[in-house]
């Protein structure tokens, strides 16, 4: 069988304190060699064999374990895969069975951790909970009296319970109170808003200085005014372009070399980045996220468009979830940063060449792949290997790069 080709995504999973514990991998094979596979399952092994066996699983998910789903075939025929930092997501439409309860033996004697995806306890799930240490229960398919229900008929069977398509706060909030240990969804990009409580003037000045830095007019000088106007904000730019994530050639002593050697467009992006990072109570999970999707659409634009859209890839991917650091409408944001129009188009309703690369991207992280627009990455020759390079680069990038300021 030639070798296939995966696309993947990542999603975290996180514990009490909103730390990442785990990322589940989510991942589909090429439709470059779709031809030749007639195997799924086998096409499935030889994905996570190549990711595990060649050490890319550092670059995707670093120390934390990954979730990945398992068919029945790779249930009872598992691939030999490091135990340490895998676990087995066995899917609910996986009938219950002796093969499948063997299976499931084996694994657990190997040391690997099991959860139980989509679970509904009923009379022919039960036997599963004997060899499960993670339940994973989806919360936008149940009420909150039945969620409740739920989670009282599986507490005395003792295992992790991990709740899933956690989508905002409100949800996030119920979740914890009802014990969940585990939630994995899309709350920690979206604003918790408040009414009736008004704008800090931390972050009214947040919003200033950003808007003042994403200011198409403005001028060399102003931005280096602006940033020095902020002590800490200075020290943070200084040890950011010194640090290896950007690479200069040597080091950097003034802001005005700062941005003379990086740009005015890229130190901008940098010091909207430092504002918003360093002046939010939010878990780094957010940041990483945010500069991840900044790169992917910086590095996608350059390659549709050439150097001259690189920035504004970078500006409208980080900028995307600005509403969740702040807690405000992405609207009323838009309105106080008063930004390009073609970039607050691409934020709030991903018009525009910008729009199309960052709606793009939010599908390719959520591996919503089938309503990815091929036709326009095909017109500028970049494939899906191309396409799961630049994403992985672009963790292992936000990854280092948020680290370097810690």
């Amino acid at each position: 069988m030639p070798d296939v080709v995966p696309l993947f995504a990542r999603q975290p999973i996180f514990d009490r304190s909103y730390e990442v514990v785990a990322y589940e991998l989510l991942f589909r094979h090429s439709s470059t060699n779709a031809a030749e596979i007639t195997d799924g399952d086998m096409a499935t092994a030889q994905v996570l064999l190549k990711v595990f066996g060649e050490n890319q699983i550092q670059e995707v998910i670093g120390n934390h374990k990954a979730f990945v789903n398992y068919t029945r075939k790779l249930v009872c025929t598992p691939p030999p895969l490091p135990s340490k930092q895998l676990v087995v997501e066995l899917l609910e439409d996986i009938p219950f069975d002796n093969e499948v309860a063997a299976g499931l033996k084996k694994l657990r004697h190997a040391g690997y951790e099991i959860a139980l995806d989509d679970f509904e306890l009923t009379a022919k799930t039960q036997p599963l909970l004997a060899y499960a240490d993670i339940i994973k229960v989806d919360v936008l398919a149940h009420s909150r009296e039945g969620l409740a229900a739920i989670v009282e008929h599986l507490r005395p069977y003792n295992k992790i319970l991990l709740a899933e398509k956690v989508e905002d706060h409100q949800t996030m909030q119920f979740c914890l109170e009802l014990g969940f240990k585990l939630f994995q969804g899309y709350f920690l990009c979206k604003p918790q808003i408040v009414q009736g409580i008004s704008v800090s003037e931390s972050k009214q000045a947040i919003i200033k200085l950003i808007s003042v830095l994403n200011d198409p007019e403005v001028e060399f000088d102003t931005i280096v005014k602006t940033i020095a106007t902020d002590p800490s904000l200075s020290y943070k730019i200084l040890r950011l372009v010194n640090s290896s994530a950007i690479g200069l050639p040597r080091h950097v002593e003034s802001l005005n070399q700062a941005v003379t050697l990086l740009g005015l467009s890229a130190i901008k992006n940098w010091a909207s980045y430092l504002l918003m990072a360093n002046s939010s109570d939010k878990p780094r999970e957010l940041c990483v996220i945010s500069m991840s999707r900044a790169k992917f659409c910086e590095q996608l634009a350059t390659k549709i468009n050439g150097r001259a859209l690189a920035d504004a890839g970078f500006t409208v991917g980080l900028l995307y979830n600005l509403d969740a650091f702040l807690d405000m409408p992405m609207a009323e944001l838009m309105e106080r940063l008063r930004l390009a129009e073609n970039l607050s188009d691409a934020i709030i309703h991903q018009r525009g060449l910008l729009g199309d690369i960052l709606q793009n991207v939010l599908y390719f992280e959520r591996a919503q792949w089938h309503q990815v627009n091929w036709k326009l990455f095909a017109q500028h020759s970049i494939d899906e290997e191309q396409l799961t390079a630049i994403y992985s680069n672009s963790i292992q990038w936000a990854t280092e790069t948020v680290s370097s300021q810690v």
